[in-house]
């Protein structure tokens, strides 16, 4: 039944590479040298690397802990099926941080990755706690409050991080950590909305569009003020690459908003995701394809809004 289920997982991914144009190798390929090159370019730049790599593989662990996809598999599968699947789906994910680990000799960065990676394979997200986690956002737009919940273990993280950068005097570590966080908030917009979520608003297309750009801006510029305002005051000169970097994660956010209503009812595929990390390594085509979702984005809204 496991090895059915992980080759089942297997056949879906080629499936909807190969509905996508993507032959499946060619993908992983793409993903694996991706991988690669950003975990070098981080230990290349970054001091004290391995303790920010260790965040890296949290919202994989964190996404396949969702509650509705763990209660799925408790209802069709043995519970020493489930609980062996997803240890096993777990550890993959952290097999190739803790190789690349191993290659760059942080041995001792290995056993908290697998720590984590089993803890988090014991425990669904939704359920860590019986109270309401309080939050800076509003209920509307939902994608703020509901992703700050939901990742929430993160911030305390890229706080800590930040700070790190200060104390030991490393401005690069400060730029990832920025970085990172953008990253964050852009994840809030990988899911589909329900249809009720965009008809309650009385707008335009494009007017709806503006209202959930604005708002997705003003609450990363939230998140990201703590960062932005304590490295602006050590590293002042350095502090238009902060604000250069802020605002290229704005175009990214709101690339990524565009893409969400163009593949709407349906959530961001894995091909719409290979097309954003190719317009972050190639800023150019970022400036095309944004124009391009957002027309494609207009027409899907059109059918909800007017």
């Amino acid at each position: 039944m496991i090895k059915s289920y992980f080759h089942l997982q297997y056949v879906m991914t080629n499936r909807k590479l190969k509905e996508i144009g993507l032959y499946p190798v060619v993908a992983y390929l793409l993903v694996a040298g991706l991988f690669l090159a950003v975990s070098a370019l981080l230990f290349h730049r970054v001091d004290y690397a391995q303790y920010l790599y260790l965040a890296f593989p949290l919202p994989f662990f964190s996404r396949l802990s969702d509650r509705q996809r763990n209660d799925f598999l408790k209802m069709n599968l043995r519970e020493r099926q489930y609980k062996t699947i997803r240890l096993i789906e777990n550890l993959l994910i952290a097999l190739p941080f803790a190789l690349f680990l191993c290659w760059r000799q942080c041995f001792l960065a290995i056993v908290p990755l697998i720590a984590i990676s089993i803890l988090f394979s014991w425990m669904k997200v939704k359920k860590m706690f019986s109270f309401v986690l309080p939050t800076p956002f509003y209920k509307h737009p939902f994608e703020f409050s509901v992703g700050f919940r939901n990742t929430f273990y993160l911030f305390p993280i890229i706080y800590y991080l930040s700070a790190m950068a200060i104390v030991h005097d490393n401005f690069n570590l400060g730029v990832v950590t920025l970085g990172f966080m953008l990253i964050v908030c852009c994840a809030f917009y990988f899911r589909a909305d329900n249809i009720y979520h965009i008809w309650i608003f009385n707008l335009s297309p494009s007017r709806f569009l503006f209202y959930k750009i604005k708002k997705a801006i003003s609450y990363t510029l939230l998140l990201c003020a703590p960062i932005l305002l304590s490295l602006s005051v050590f590293y002042f000169l350095s502090s238009w690459i902060l604000l250069l970097g802020f605002l290229l994660g704005c175009v990214f956010l709101a690339m990524v908003i565009f893409i969400k209503y163009a593949a709407f009812p349906d959530d961001i595929g894995v091909g719409e995701t290979l097309l954003l990390v190719i317009s972050v390594l190639f800023p150019p085509i970022l400036f095309i394809m944004i124009f391009y979702f957002r027309k494609e984005a207009i027409e899907k809204l059109n059918t909800v809004l007017e």
